[in-house]
């Protein structure tokens, strides 16, 4: 008997197991429906990536001050990078150890869990900028777009839903925010097909979970987890915390309040209760929107002035009156839009150092820098935006940072310092433009360019070209053949104004001795019309200007002892003059020549006169005894 014919229905029943079959299928199905949908309503169980702010699956990499709240790791990979200068809090850093393969494996089982999930809602093409959103499944069949703000309405429930499918692709524009309303949720998940990437300045909330990899750019912060199963994790100055629970709108808060002028009495955090509205400091407030921040309170005697900058805050001025120096740093970026009274930066005379270590962004029209101060203004921090820089002021703007502004720099006084580098042109009307750093465009010197760094000769670096005009000087200082002050361009440098030397301490020069002052790729055109030479004048050892296609040299030349000798000349003395010009060619570096190379013209005569008795004068004029001399 087949299979078939042993378990055939009787004809009589047949009707009614058709029936049965049915309804068990629907049962079945409503089962299937029942479980994902129930499944959705609970936390998914991430087992060991629980801990994890910060999970890649290949490298984790890290630029600025970012901070991670929690667990740190990577596997199967093994590179983490960038810690220091980010910082792990509250955790460990895992590479490719048994805890951070444990937590792939299960980040790995909760991504798959959660593709499995149905979702109630298709928003395939919508963005999700301007939504507010109830708990729910939310699927998105290729890539998904967060332009503003998604709110995120829990309904008082902490463990409301909002698990979101997206089939390729997450990203979201520079400044934009999930928010979550009525309480929070722990339960916000990204599941991520391909890749995320959270833009400039975000906020954002949930645990993203991408196949591939997940990127933060610069100052986005994260209330949550970023777990990447087979791609990198990429940061950049950042905050990700996994808190209790998603309350609020994620890190950073709001700035709200009222206050204005540092005041520094409950922390040095710029996001705590440290602002007072006047120079008082009677009250205290957190920082008003927008704000003429002050530094600081004259009314009590402030504190905390080495700040945190632990959010994002935009402004529009900052002014500096503090003698303790005045620090800002921290992962927040630092807006100054001009919007108030006042704009740009001033550090007022005297003030002492004030350094920003945090990022800076440029937001409205050219921003002032003044400096007044004599210990200077320092930015390690990155300066961005699309406006330019104006350095005003009798002090010293150090920039260290790789700036990215896109407008042009414009010196107008006192210093400004590029250690770092500047993305644009500069302009030096007036004060000095010098450093060690790299200057991307054109250099229109119509003021004073002086390479290197105060006290210590380097090379300034322009990528365009240099073009020096007649009110224009460049200084150089020379303190060894090896150490000295020079510009290198990669286009043309066109000359005129002048050049400027000076000798630091102890140095020495020789003849022959040579100095690449300046190589320009573009190639030289036009000459120096006046050269300002610190070195001792009326001396046989001249420096000279030497003009090459693609490059500006000085060198030490000696003159002729016998040609500063008068007509009446004993023979003898000439014998020696001739022996010392001998003696000068073959041995530039003696002792003998160097002495007398630091005599004035009128007294060389004299000198020589002295090592020429006449009982000697055969051997002078053998030129054997001065050789060995």
């Amino acid at each position: 008997m087949s299979l078939r014919t042993k378990f055939q229905t009787p004809p009589l029943h047949h009707s009614r197991h058709r029936t049965a079959q049915a309804l068990a299928c629907l049962l079945f199905s409503g089962f299937l429906a029942l479980s994902f949908s129930a499944g959705a309503q609970t936390i998914p169980p991430l087992g060991g990536a629980q801990g994890f702010s910060v999970l890649g699956g290949s490298t984790v990499t890290n630029t600025g001050p970012t901070v991670v709240t929690g667990q740190l790791g990577v596997s199967p990979g093994t590179a983490i990078t960038g810690f220091p200068p980010g910082a792990v809090i509250g955790g460990t850093i895992h590479s490719n150890d048994g805890v951070a393969a444990l937590a792939h494996t299960d980040a790995s089982t909760v991504f798959t869990q959660l593709g499995l999930e149905l979702a109630t809602v298709n928003l395939t093409g919508q963005n999700l900028g301007g939504l507010t959103l109830t708990p729910g499944i939310y699927r998105f069949d290729t890539t998904a777009q967060l332009t503003g703000t998604l709110s995120l309405n829990t309904q008082n429930d902490v463990n409301a839903v909002f698990h979101f499918l997206i089939g390729d692709a997450l990203t979201t524009a520079s400044n934009s925010s999930v928010l979550v309303l009525n309480g929070g949720s722990n339960n916000i998940f990204w599941q991520i097909g391909s890749s995320a990437t959270l833009g400039t300045g975000s906020s954002f909330a949930g645990t993203i979970i991408a196949d591939q990899s997940i990127t933060l750019n610069t100052g986005a912060n994260l209330a949550g987890r970023a777990l990447a199963i087979n791609g990198a994790v990429t940061l950049d100055t950042n905050v990700v915390t996994v808190p209790p629970f998603l309350i609020g709108p994620p890190p950073p808060p709001p700035f709200a309040g009222t206050g204005s002028v540092w005041n520094g009495g409950a922390s040095n955090l710029w996001s705590g209760v440290n602002w007072s509205p006047n120079l008082s400091g009677a009250t205290t407030s957190t920082l008003a929107p927008a704000a003429d921040v002050i530094f600081s309170v004259t009314g009590i005697v402030p504190q905390n002035q080495n700040t945190i900058l632990d959010a994002n805050a935009t402004i529009s001025s900052l002014t500096v009156n503090d003698p303790v120096p005045v620090t800002i740093s921290g992962p927040g970026l630092l807006s100054i839009d001009g919007s108030g009274a006042t704009t740009g930066i001033t550090i007022n005379a005297g003030a002492g150092l004030t350094t920003i270590d945090s990022n800076v962004a440029l937001l409205g029209t050219a921003e002032p820098i003044t400096v007044q101060n004599a210990a200077g203004l320092l930015v390690n921090g990155v300066i961005s935006g699309a406006t330019g820089l104006t350095k005003a002021g009798v002090g010293q703007l150090t920039l260290t940072g790789a700036n990215t502004y896109t407008g042009g720099t414009t010196v107008l006084g006192g210093v400004l310092e590029v250690d770092g580098s500047i993305a644009g042109d500069a302009l030096v009307s007036g004060g000095l433009l010098g450093g060690t750093g790299t200057i991307a465009g054109n250099v229109i010197n119509n003021a004073l360019v002086n390479p290197g760094r105060a006290g210590a000769p380097g090379a300034l670096h322009i990528g365009g070209n240099f073009t020096q005009n007649p009110a224009g000087m460049l200084s150089i200082r020379l303190g060894s053949p090896s150490s000295f002050d020079s510009l290198t361009i990669g286009g043309a440098a066109v000359l005129s104004g002048a050049l400027n030397v000076s000798y630091l301490g102890g140095f020495n020069a020789q003849p022959g001795d040579s100095f690449q002052i300046l190589s320009a790729a573009g190639g030289v055109s036009g000459r120096f019309s006046i050269f300002d030479d610190a070195h001792a004048t009326g001396t046989l050892l001249s420096l000279q200007i030497v003009y090459l296609k693609n490059a500006v040299l000085l060198e030490f030349v000696q003159g002729s002892f016998a040609g500063v000798l008068p007509v009446e000349a004993s023979p003898n003395v000439v014998a020696v003059a001739r022996a010392l010009d001998r003696l000068a060619a073959r041995k530039p570096g003696a002792a003998l020549i160097r002495q007398l190379d630091l005599l004035q013209l009128s007294a060389l005569p004299g000198a020589i006169a002295l090592l020429s008795p006449e009982d000697f004068a055969a051997i002078f004029t053998t030129g054997f005894a001065v050789s060995q001399v």
